[in-house]
């Protein structure tokens, strides 16, 4: 596994994306801090020093990926004592606050694989309007975390998954965080209220409204209160 490390960095994904053909595959991309972070939709993803704040490149199928990375991520947290959960698509949840992020791109048959998570960093290090919103692992735990170490062990369990897709889906459920809770929900230009069920074999969002049962293959999640 080859791994690049970076002070300062705009973005992960963006130096591989723009480095792609140069990059010896595989390979982990690491960064202290990001500039210029990027989360799903084109949101900013703030990334002060002390996060774990990775691109993983290779190349490989896995019909299931949106699936497989969250797990790799809550399961090496859950073995070093960490209740982490799935918020779907793509956030890692403790504690009912978001604790990281995940961005999913591929080019040119190769997968980009960013991951974002709140290690050593605290509440304060974030803007204000998001502080009620996140948590961080050492706010949660109280120690400091060895970010290349849990950055090596998430891409391991992400490898192990890509060749064990027959458990995905039973414990991607058993991680899912909202289940049976109520959302709104803004997919294909709309917004909709439901109630979450789960997610299909595929990693489709199960929504429950009063009129009907969808299946969402995308879509933007808030809490109703």
């Amino acid at each position: 596994m080859n791994i690049i490390h970076f002070k300062k960095i705009k973005s992960t994904n963006l130096y591989a994306r723009e480095n792609l053909e140069k990059l010896n595959l595989p390979v982990i991309i690491f960064a202290e801090t990001q500039t210029g972070g990027m989360g799903r939709m084109g949101r900013v993803f703030h990334s002060p020093e002390g996060g774990l704040y990775m691109t993983y490149v290779d190349r490989f199928e896995a019909p299931l990926i949106s699936m497989i990375v969250p797990l790799g991520i809550t399961e090496a947290l859950i073995k070093r004592g960490v209740e982490a959960g799935i918020l779907w698509p793509n956030d890692i949840i403790l504690k009912g606050k978001k604790l990281g992020g995940i961005l999913i791109e591929r080019v040119e048959g190769v997968y980009l694989i960013g991951i974002g998570i709140n290690c050593n960093a605290t509440r304060e290090d974030f803007p204000v309007d998001l502080r009620e919103r996140i948590t961080t692992l050492k706010e949660e735990t109280g120690r400091k975390w060895n970010i290349t170490e849990l950055g090596i062990e998430i891409i391991e369990n992400i490898l192990l998954f890509i060749h064990r897709q027959e458990y995905i889906h039973s414990l991607y459920t058993e991680r899912m965080y909202g289940i049976g809770k109520e959302y709104r929900v803004e997919t294909g230009g709309r917004v909709i209220k439901g109630v979450i069920k789960g997610v299909t074999k595929e990693g489709h969002l199960i929504l429950e409204t009063p009129e009907e049962t969808l299946t969402l293959p995308s879509a933007t999640l808030w809490r109703v209160a």
